[in-house]
Parts: C-alpha cells; structure tokens; sequence
C-alpha cells in the first residue's frame, strides 16, 4: 500500500473516532439530562409515592385498598423528601383515609 493512500486510510479513522466520540457525548449529555425527568417511586409502608416531573402523587401501596400515613417525628423520615426541592404539584388520591402529623 503506497504512503498516499495509508494516509488517507488514517485520516479516515481518525475522523470516523472523532465522530464516534460526538455522538458518545451527546448520548452521554442526552442521559444526563433527562435523568431527573424520570419517575422516582416505592412504598413506605402501605404508601406508594411517585415523583413524575414536578408532581408527587401518593396513594395506597398495590393490594391496599386504603391507607393512612403515620406520624412522623422528622420530615427527614419520609422517602420522598430528597426530592422536595422538585415538587411542585402534590395529589393525594382518595384512598388515603388520614394524612400522619408532623412534629
């Protein structure tokens, strides 16, 4: 193979990587943005809470038919309080029958 065409093999290669690397990054930029924008859920006792968007809906946990949130002591208790800084919008469904006290 003649020195020409061996480098424009290589130059070839190396724009194939570098575009390679772009899409990485972007898949990579893409993930980490929309990371958050994914739902967040469990269950603390018969609750089930669910985080989508800037909306916490909290409802009895599958195979309860009602539910009542305890008491809690601390705020800090809750599973869903690392994401309070997101919640905007709060739904309580209808099957919860007492919501616990704080303090």
């Amino acid at each position: 193979m003649n020195s020409k065409v061996m480098k424009m093999a290589v130059n070839g290669a190396r724009a194939a990587m570098k575009g390679y690397k772009r899409i990485l990054l972007l898949l990579a930029a893409l993930w980490i943005c929309t990371a958050g924008a994914l739902a967040q859920e469990g269950d603390d006792g018969d609750i089930h809470w669910k985080l989508e968007g800037t909306t916490l809906t909290i409802s009895p946990k599958d195979g309860v038919d009602q539910a009542a949130m305890p008491d809690k002591i601390e705020l800090s208790t809750d599973a869903w309080r690392q994401y309070a800084d997101v919640v905007k919008n709060l739904v309580i469904t209808d099957k919860i029958i007492k919501i616990g006290e704080y303090g």
